[in-house]
């Protein structure tokens, strides 16, 4: 009877070992990367006249594309979305190397394009911010910087002028975040966000970002973002 018992216990022991209880808070795991080829990059391609990048999946730093090829050219504008400096997901072999390009630090040159579409895997999200709403004083100013409705809305001369800029797709430096764009005299305007605590000059209220706006060589500096 006690040989029994224990020949009882060793399996129970054997068949929990072989097959280990299921944690029901993670019975989805995390999406691994896929393992790619030696030389295979994949990442997001952003080209337009005052930038060019790589940023690879999963990274906020993104490398300076040198070129870019004819090739890369070519399926960058037959698939990219209706806007400036839009992303496109690629595939690409290429080679990275040091660069003085500031601040990357990296390039890419890509020898050959292998996939190119305005859609990425789900393990590979494109990097944007949500809606950006931002303003500042003396004199006062106003921007939202809207996504989804690809509009950008910059208000100045204290509300009595309001301008509606064409959207284009930031591009991206860890916290620091750059968009490229142009008003109707086909001006050049930048709008810069960093993502770091910011106070209003006139109320002392605290936001989560520090914004400024260049345009017709006057620069507005202000607050937006979460109220924190």
């Amino acid at each position: 009877m006690k040989n029994l018992i224990f020949c009882a216990f060793l399996f129970v022991g054997f068949f929990t070992a072989c097959h280990p209880k299921t944690n029901p808070v993670s019975t989805n795991p995390e999406p691994v990367s896929r393992s790619l080829e030696a030389g295979v990059l994949e990442g997001w391609v952003s080209i337009g006249p005052r930038s060019r990048t790589f940023t690879p999946c999963g990274s906020d730093r993104p490398v300076w594309l040198d070129g870019p090829t004819k090739e890369l050219q070519m399926e960058y504008d037959a698939v990219k979305p209706n806007y400036s400096y839009a992303p496109v997901y690629v595939l690409v072999e290429g080679n990275l190397h040091a660069s003085r390009a500031y601040p990357f630090g990296q390039s890419l040159t890509v020898t050959q394009v292998l996939q190119a579409s305005a859609e990425g895997p789900a393990n590979c999200p494109v990097q944007t911010p949500g809606l950006i709403t931002a303003s500042g004083n003396e004199p006062a100013w106003k921007i939202q910087i809207d996504p989804k409705k690809e509009k950008i809305t910059l208000t100045t001369n204290y509300g009595q002028t309001v301008e509606v800029l064409p959207y284009c797709h930031p591009q991206q430096w860890g916290k620091e975040w750059t968009w490229f764009t142009f008003n109707e005299s086909k001006k050049p305007v930048t709008i810069k966000m960093n993502e770091k605590a910011c106070g209003d000059s006139m109320s002392g209220q605290k936001y989560s970002a520090e914004i400024s706006v260049q345009a017709d060589d006057q620069l507005y500096s202000g607050c937006g973002g979460e109220k924190l």
